[in-house]
């Protein structure tokens, strides 16, 4: 951030903060419809998108170009309390660590302990709920001054190419191992070794003595 100032006339000094540049080419696509956040660098993704929790209700104002103007790593809400209800005397407001601000609205990408993964993505006051490993990734990876292009519908937008061109995530799958068998399985289809060997032959100088069997008793 930069603090310029100059003269506006009649004596009177106005103080302005100014973001600093945008990092070379990073850049936020937000499809508020899907709850997804697109980083792009050089207009193509980098990794998948990341999945956020958002306005529970649309509303215009919430689209449009914003830029990071603001972050702060360990903040906290001065209107709701860390149930997500308005913020009375004496309550702690809610945790919003790795704020992130858009222009200079109330809204910013932040962590949540409510943030969901599951069921509806609408369930915020305007800002847009991270898990903490994603507000993490995102607070590093983006600077102050990165453009944030907030999109009703991406697939309906001019970056609608992001659908076919944003890396899938993927999960190797190995082979299930197969089942050992147990013990008695082992000796019940264990099959006994036998060696036949051939009858040998009466030599010539062995006396050859033919038995005959029994006769049947009457």
């Amino acid at each position: 951030m930069r603090l310029l100032a100059r003269w506006t006339g009649a004596g009177t000094l106005a103080l302005l903060l100014m973001a600093a540049p945008a990092h070379a080419g990073k850049a936020l696509v937000v499809d508020w419809q899907q709850a997804l956040i697109y980083p792009l660098k050089d207009g193509r993704p980098v990794r998948a998108p990341i999945v956020t929790n958002n306005r529970e209700t649309f509303t215009d104002k919430d689209i449009g170009t914003f830029r990071i103007t603001e972050k702060v790593e360990d903040k906290r809400s001065n209107l709701y309390n860390t149930h997500g209800k308005p913020i009375r005397k004496g309550e702690k407001g809610a945790s919003m660590r790795y704020w992130m601000r858009l222009s200079w609205t109330a809204q910013g990408f932040h962590h949540s302990a409510l943030f969901t993964p599951s069921g509806s993505r609408h369930r915020s006051h305007g800002c847009y709920r991270l898990s903490l490993k994603e507000a993490q990734w995102l607070f590093t990876w983006a600077p102050v001054g990165t453009p944030v292009h907030v999109v009703r519908n991406v697939r309906e937008s001019r970056f609608a190419y992001l659908l076919d061109a944003s890396p899938k995530a993927t999960v190797a799958h190995k082979p299930a191992p197969r089942p050992k068998p147990s013990a008695a399985g082992k000796r019940a289809s264990a099959k006994p070794m036998v060696t036949i060997r051939p009858a040998s032959r009466p030599s010539p100088n062995q006396a050859v003595v033919r038995i005959r069997p029994a006769e049947p008793a009457t």
